[in-house]
């Protein structure tokens, strides 16, 4: 049975708050006040500064797409030097830009990211002119390795993630166009992994340490998607057709291992309940597929992993929800 401390031991975080809703301690007009006076309900001030940076991000995203279909729509009557020289111009300007407004503030930061995408840009359209035979895998390969120090620099998440995605991407070309003849399956699902395993490891533990434009939680659990999302393919790959790829048996054995690792670090350690679901997902999702080769009967299988469906939903809600129930109380 969970202990529920006393209300006026504990502090008014939102998890204690709505702790003490959960155990009728409070009910919604009382948690309603209880936000209100605890700061945690957004004040006119704090609303203000949201929408200025929701309309600082689209701004710069509108910016960038009126920038690419200019060049789409007039490409055909433009000198190359006119759209070299435009994409550069325009780089210029916004680094200068980012470093006057400094970098530890959000419109620095933004306006750098648009100029590490303008300057994806500038490679793009130089590749086009040129036409230099570069495989599409090149020019985020280029875009990774300059603008790198730039990521660096920022210390903006949103930028941090485009440049791991443009990463994952190159891999993902790369295996297309350049490697899928000499690099089986295994080989990318490993890359894919250890790739996204490594940048959720120093997203962590730079978060544990202080680190604090890290203290977002949507970016790692895109980089776990990622991650996990890589063994899952590769056991798939291994159950529905087991004899074409031998290097896909370790991956499914570092499937097993990650997938316990996950749940106990985002069970026990750092409690997160979207973590949890990602990785009983994936973990569901083979099992189900597995059971589907196994079983003969079409019918049957249909059947069985209906109700396997509907019983493992069951489960892992009603298991989140007490490991949740278990966290708030020991750390109240």
């Amino acid at each position: 049975m969970v202990h529920v401390p006393d209300p006026l031991d504990l502090p008014a975080r939102p998890e204690s708050l709505r702790h003490q809703a959960v155990h009728d301690v409070l009910d919604v007009p009382a948690l309603r006040r209880a936000f209100t006076i605890a700061g945690h309900t957004p004040s006119a001030q704090r609303w203000m500064v949201f929408l200025d940076i929701l309309l600082l991000v689209l701004g710069a995203g509108m910016l960038l797409s009126g920038i690419v279909f200019f060049f789409a729509f007039n490409w055909a009557d433009m000198h190359r030097f006119a759209k070299l020289g435009l994409l550069q111009g325009g780089v210029v300007v916004a680094v200068g830009l980012a470093f006057w407004l400094g970098l530890d503030r959000i419109q620095g930061k933004v306006v750098l990211t648009v100029a590490a995408l303008l300057f994806g840009g500038l490679l793009a359209v130089y590749g086009q002119i040129y036409q230099t035979g570069a495989d599409a895998y090149e020019l985020f390969l280029s875009w990774s390795l300059f603008t790198i120090g730039w990521v660096v620099i920022s210390r903006f998440t949103p930028f941090w993630l485009i440049w791991l995605l443009a990463v994952n991407l190159t891999i993902l070309l790369y295996w297309d166009q350049a490697g899928s003849r000499q690099m089986p399956d295994s080989g990318l699902f490993a890359a894919i992994f250890a790739l996204n395993a490594v940048a959720l490891g120093l997203w962590e533990l730079a978060r544990q340490r202080g680190v604090a434009w890290v203290e977002s939680r949507w970016t790692p659990r895109v980089i776990a998607i990622l991650m996990i999302g890589a063994l899952a393919f590769a056991t798939q790959n291994l159950i529905l057709d087991s004899a074409r790829d031998r290097g896909l048996l370790p991956l499914f054995l570092m499937h097993i291992v990650a997938t316990g690792a996950l749940i106990y670090i985002y069970s026990y350690r750092l409690f997160d309940a979207f973590m949890l679901i990602v990785v009983t997902l994936a973990a569901f999702i083979c099992l189900n597929t597995w059971l589907a080769e196994v079983i003969d009967s079409e019918e049957g299988a249909l059947i069985l992993i209906g109700i396997l469906v509907i019983a493992q939903t069951a489960g892992v809600v009603t298991w989140i929800r007490s490991r949740a129930n278990m966290w708030e109380a020991q750390h109240q």
